[in-house]
């Protein structure tokens, strides 16, 4: 399914149809006119322009997310061939969506090729990354596309900080046909728009945005140094303490949602503020280990005869008619080490609760805060938390293909590359994690792969030796012994960057799995067709792994296998044009231990251009005698064409490679 929504493909079409006009026009123009490579009775080589660059996306807040449309165009009169395009992001923050598959050829007048790149800003400003787009370009190998957020940014500034409505009473608010109205007002500091999605009133029900405020047709668009006026309403049903807050959403990247407190029934009396003033309730907490929490009191009075808040004392109740559970602590450090301890008007201070359980179930305590806030003292606030024996500690997998930035659970990769991958960020409340346990839920068919040291270990590698999917489980236990609830798992999908890429697998019926020097031994070899089989150096097979055909052409045999099961494979980047490639499998030489005829099955998959085309698994073949170079059935599998990819499916097996090609198969070990 398609990552991009309906309105961005049409943004995306409307974009490609001025790309088109503007730049082709302009390209397919000096095409025409070049005296150069693209005169009259020449060719134009092709040619390639990637706009914009660099790509400059919007100031966002963190965790939001914006795609921006890259195009790639052929400002030639030949076909241009894009080979790769690459993502290079240390950051972790940018992606591509709808990524074409690759290489891809854009014609001649053909429309741009659409590449989406998405930024998702995250805690860090100014976080670049780029693309590397590879072609076939006469101009030059590589175009590199930078990618960055906006260097100006919006900034959003209210007063006042905190709204002090002064004491009004329910007969006051009526005789005044309504509330009390304070107003806060936001200026845009920054030197980029700033956007406010939605503004809203939390706490009592008795505050309200007023009649007064600007109407919230969102979002709301101030320019630099631009202010907003939203005016507060308060409307009490008593003349008690009333509690909330102004939050106002924007794409300020610092504070995406900032809060305005709010506190009515007050004077120039002292005030006290504090966090969590409704209750707090504590995380699940491992018995033996111990969860702590932060409060933090503030010196609210207003008004230029404020008065301080004093506060005499932070404790637990603990009376015949209220008792706290021994579970909790109050941690003061030197709060009162000089006796009361003394705000001014805007002071805060902090100090933190510690829940540490000591057997199971559900613990209660009530926090008091002791002060000279004649309104809330003394302020008393619930607290509970659950003390369990078993709680799962949590798994935490990515892995990186070695020598990448980029740690993931989701990840693609070429074949024969190394994964290097990490548990670390496992955790186990309130203790460690004492061991890790990777495994291999799946694999492709044939891969023998294993972790690296062992499974056993916090970071293993993996070896990626074939083309398919693989997904990589961890499991941790933590230092007592819990087990994590719910495994971590990694899915790295492995596709070949090579044009030409072969595997052959097989499997030995009474043969357990590879055994050095004792399993069935098959042979993959690869044909140009100016030679035979065995015929160096246009076989490609073991004993001859990197030829060089014609000076054009570099296949190789990158992996060989000798104990039992595979794989084996070749690879071709840079294939001749107008040629068939041959592809044959040789058994040469009979499991230890095995009776005569021993017979295998062999498996052969061909990918062109990263594209799985061909495929014949289980296929039987017979061996007798003892090894060498011409005894044992001989494969002629299949033959693939260059650059159409066409595939000839030959599947003909063989008393030996003579009987194939007529000459090959020279008396060599």
């Amino acid at each position: 399914m398609s990552l991009l929504n309906r309105a961005e493909s049409i943004r995306i079409a409307s974009a490609v149809a001025l790309v088109s006009g503007v730049v082709f026009a302009a390209a397919f123009t000096s095409c025409d006119l070049n005296d150069g490579p693209c005169g009259t009775g020449a060719v134009c080589a092709p040619d390639m322009h990637v706009a914009p660059n660099p790509v400059i996306f919007d100031a966002l807040a963190v965790g939001e997310s914006q795609t921006e449309i890259v195009f790639v165009v052929n400002t030639s009169g030949r076909a241009l061939t894009i080979d790769t395009i690459t993502l290079v992001d240390e950051s972790g923050e940018y992606g591509l969506a709808d990524t074409p598959q690759l290489p891809t050829v854009i014609g001649a007048g053909d429309p741009p090729l659409v590449v989406p790149v998405t930024y998702t800003r995250g805690a860090q400003r100014h976080e670049s990354a780029h693309l590397l787009i590879t072609s076939d370009s006469r101009s030059t190998d590589y175009v590199r596309v930078e990618l960055t957020p906006a260097t100006e940014l919006p900034d959003i500034v209210c007063t006042p900080q905190l709204v002090a409505f002064e004491r009004i009473t329910p007969a006051a608010a009526n005789e005044a046909s309504g509330g009390r109205i304070h107003s806060v007002t936001c200026t845009n500091t920054g030197e980029a728009p700033l956007r406010i999605t939605d503004f809203s009133v939390l706490g009592s029900d008795h505050f309200r945005i007023a009649d007064s405020a600007p109407d919230a047709s969102f979002p709301l668009i101030l320019a630099p140094l631009e202010e907003l006026a939203i005016g507060i309403e308060f409307e009490p049903e008593s003349g008690g303490l009333e509690e909330g807050a102004l939050v106002i959403l924007s794409n300020d990247g610092d504070q995406p949602r900032k809060e305005i407190p709010l506190v009515a029934n007050r004077t120039a009396e002292p005030c006290l503020a504090v966090t969590h003033a409704e209750g707090f309730a504590f995380p699940d907490t491992r018995i033996g280990s111990t969860t702590s929490e932060t409060f933090e009191i503030s010196s609210c009075a207003s008004g230029t005869d404020a008065q301080s808040l004093v506060v005499s004392g932070v404790s637990l109740i603990n009376t015949p008619e209220l008792s706290s559970s021994d579970a909790f602590s109050v941690i003061a450090g030197d709060l009162f080490a000089d006796g009361d301890l003394t705000l001014a008007p805007g002071e805060t201070a902090s100090f933190a609760v510690n829940y540490a359980p000591t057997a199971e179930g559900i613990d209660d305590a009530l926090l008091e805060i002791r002060s000279n806030d004649t309104l809330v003292s003394p302020r008393v606030i619930p607290l509970s938390g659950v003390g369990r024996s078993n709680i799962c500690p949590t798994a935490v997998a990515t892995c990186r293909v070695a020598g990448g930035l980029v740690d993931s659970d989701q990840l693609t990769a070429p074949p024969l590359s190394t994964l290097e991958c990490s548990g670390t960020s496992s955790s186990a409340p309130g203790g460690f994690i004492a061991d890790w346990e990777w495994s291999i839920l799946t694999r492709p068919e044939g891969s023998t792969a294993q972790l690296q040291p062992n499974g056993g270990s916090a970071t293993p590698s993996f070896f990626l030796d074939m083309v398919g999917i693989y997904e990589m489980q961890l499991e941790v236990t933590d230092d007592v012994g819990n087990r994590s609830c719910n495994p971590a798992v990694v899915t790295v999908v492995v596709t070949p960057d090579e044009v030409i890429h072969v595997q052959l697998t097989w499997e030995t019926p009474g043969l357990l799995g590879p055994q050095e020097s004792a399993g069935a031994d098959l042979d993959l070899h690869f044909l140009n067709p100016v030679g035979k089989w065995r015929d160096s150096p246009w076989d490609v097979y073991y004993l001859n792994k990197t030829p060089t055909w014609n000076d054009v052409s570099h296949p190789r045999m990158d992996i060989d296998d000798v104990n039992g099961t595979g794989p084996e494979i070749v690879n071709l980047d840079d294939p001749e044009d107008d040629t068939w490639y041959r592809v044959g499998v040789h058994y040469y030489s009979t499991p230890t231990g095995l009776s005569e005829p021993a017979f295998t099955y062999a498996t052969v998959r061909l990918y062109v251009n990263g594209i799985l085309t061909f495929e014949i698994a289980g296929k039987e073949l017979a061996k007798s005698g003892a090894g060498g170079s011409c005894q044992g059935e001989f494969w002629d599998v299949a033959a693939v064409h260059w650059p159409t990819g066409n595939i000839s499916n030959i599947d003909t097996v063989y008393d030996n490679m003579n009987d194939s090609i007529p000459g090959s198969c020279p008396e060599t070990p």
